[in-house]
């Protein structure tokens, strides 16, 4: 098992840009984590991992590459995946643009509703710009801090108002549980910088990573108060979290949807140049 994990991780290395979320769970051997190859040739032609039983994040090397297949193949290959899919209850599909259309429409095909699909720019930061090598500036309003599971509380707000704008396309039953299991899973496994009001306990603006791989650090989860907003809060706070990932010798990536263009010009002001396309698209359960 460690060796067929290595070899994942060498080939899916190159491409990590594109599946971070994916990688951290093939780096920590997570369950439920699933490959198709071709095994005469052992060729690895699609990555999946079931996270949290029903999101399938995924990279399928066999879309992009199918022209090094022959027509019965290309077929086989199809089947497994097809069988794959029959067998498992997938609500949420997230990757890559050209990986996700092709799941979805095997999930369609095999009698699956698609709810919704939101489509986003792919983009990457590797710190080249001379802005990194400046200090950040400290501001009067807002400090910013990485957080730990003791400031929850502090940023149930923000998870939640990040929740209901970006994210749920239904009404939980249990919204309350939900967004403290989110919270609680980010503050242990990843990293969440916020920006709070000076010489308080109140938070106004969240960022963090939501995937951790070997070359890569993915940022999601950006979310500030609607009082706050066009402050340049937002932008400070990311500015903290991207100096803590160019510290740790690391490269940003992160999605934005693409008729979000205020989002994208922050992003473009911190130096983020597209670099692909991404989908999420949500199922019927």
């Amino acid at each position: 098992m460690e060796n067929e994990r290595e070899q994942a991780v060498h080939f899916l290395e190159d491409n990590e840009r594109e599946c971070t979320a994916l990688m951290e769970q093939i780096i920590q051997d997570a369950e439920n984590v699933f490959v198709i190859e071709k095994t005469d040739e052992n060729i690895f032609c699609a990555f999946f991992c079931l996270k949290n039983s029903t999101t399938l994040l995924h990279y399928i090397p066999f879309v992009k590459n199918n022209l090094n297949y022959s027509e019965n193949q290309s077929n086989e290959i199809i089947k497994l995946i097809k069988e794959f899919l029959s067998k498992h209850p997938v609500s949420c599909v997230y990757g890559e643009y050209d990986g996700s259309v092709f799941i979805n429409s095997i999930l369609e095909e095999i009698g699956k509703k698609k709810i919704k699909a939101n489509e986003y720019i792919l983009m990457e930061n590797d710190f080249s710009d001379e802005i990194y090598s400046k200090e950040i500036e400290i501001r009067d309003d807002v400090t910013v801090k990485k957080c730990n599971i003791d400031d929850l509380q502090k940023l149930f707000v923000l998870e939640q108002g990040y929740q209901i704008e970006e994210v749920q396309v239904m009404k939980h039953d249990d919204n309350e549980k939900l967004i403290n299991f989110i919270l609680n899973r980010s503050l242990t496994t990843q990293n969440v910088f916020a920006a709070f009001l000076k010489d308080s306990d109140i938070a106004v603006a969240k960022v963090a990573t939501n995937g951790i791989g070997i070359k890569y650090y993915q940022i999601g989860g950006v979310y500030c108060k609607k009082d706050y907003r066009s402050k340049g809060i937002t932008k400070f706070a990311l500015r903290n979290l991207l100096n803590y990932i160019q510290q740790n010798k690391k490269k940003a990536v992160l999605f934005v949807k693409v008729n979000n263009e205020n989002a994208r010009k922050l992003y473009e002001s911190l130096k983020f140049v597209p670099c692909g396309q991404y989908m999420i698209a949500y199922f019927e359960k």
